[in-house]
């Protein structure tokens, strides 16, 4: 089975730069678990965990449905080798407006639910920005970021089980299980998370529901950063006010994270076993 270190699509907030160190922090867990992937995302994290225990049971909680997008890539390989000519001439990263129109219509070719927006807006929008219809596509300006390389998600969640449903129907689905490792990376506090489905309804009340959850989990590995001090938070009560904290007795995994050239944020995975 092809071990995949990256989404083989776009994502934000996808955890590449954190499989070495969930790789090891499953170590600490079971083979044959019950693994459910709450927040699936890309999926990359169900594929690490299959591809490293084959014999676990993976659930993964496709709530963005990457799977539509997945099963867009013949058509989105289609797209951008009719893209490729086009921009051929521009150094990589240079504005590309003057062809812009001729991009846009390559894209009219097609239905809009046949276009992968995320996919596009990486190769044609300037870094970490994301368009999710086409007229906000078409509103942004246009770089020089067309890839060279096909798509391709072959074997990629071989063996997961997909669901799509809100996490908190699998809490309760699995939370009596004693052979289940919950893996939580919900949106995260004080970020852009524009391009996750209904992720921009998300309040402070549902960071805090969910970090309530991990209360009554007994083997988890959580996701979170520093931007929104959530974290801080939590320690701030247990030093000053004595209160427990639902992070005691765990294991805190930093990865520092570059927004630009100026700004920097430290993702954080925080493991209990």
């Amino acid at each position: 089975m092809k071990i995949y270190k990256t989404s083989p699509l776009p994502f934000q907030g996808q955890k590449r730069k954190f499989v070495k160190h969930f790789k090891e922090a499953l170590t600490h867990f079971p083979s044959n678990a019950t693994y459910i992937d709450l927040f699936g995302g890309s999926g990359l994290l169900s594929h690490t965990i299959k591809t490293t225990y084959p014999n676990a049971n993976v659930i993964w909680n496709d709530y963005d449905n990457f799977a539509h997008r997945l099963a867009l890539i013949p058509t989105t390989n289609e797209i951008i080798a009719q893209l490729r000519p086009i921009v051929a001439n521009y150094l990589k990263g240079t504005r590309i407006n003057e062809v812009k129109p001729t991009i846009l219509e390559v894209l009219r070719q097609y239905p809009p639910k046949a276009l992968d927006y995320i996919t596009l807006s990486a190769n044609l929008l300037f870094s970490g920005k994301y368009a999710t219809t086409f007229e906000a596509l078409a509103k942004d300006g246009f770089y020089a970021k067309v890839t060279q390389t096909p798509y391709n998600a072959d074997g990629y969640l071989a063996g997961v089980e997909r669901r799509q449903t809100d996490y908190r129907n699998l809490i309760i689905e699995f939370e009596h299980n004693p052979n289940t490792v919950f893996i939580l990376d919900p949106p995260y506090l004080s970020t852009d998370i524009s391009s996750y489905r209904g992720a921009q309804n998300w309040k402070l009340k549902d960071y805090l529901h969910i970090v309530k959850c991990l209360n009554a989990m007994p083997r988890y590995i959580y996701f979170g950063s520093n931007k929104g001090q959530l974290l801080d938070l939590f320690d701030f009560l247990a030093n000053e006010y004595d209160l427990p904290s639902p992070f005691n007795h765990t294991t805190r995994v930093s990865v520092s994270t570059n927004v630009n050239y100026t700004s920097t944020y430290e993702d954080l995975m925080i493991f209990k076993y």
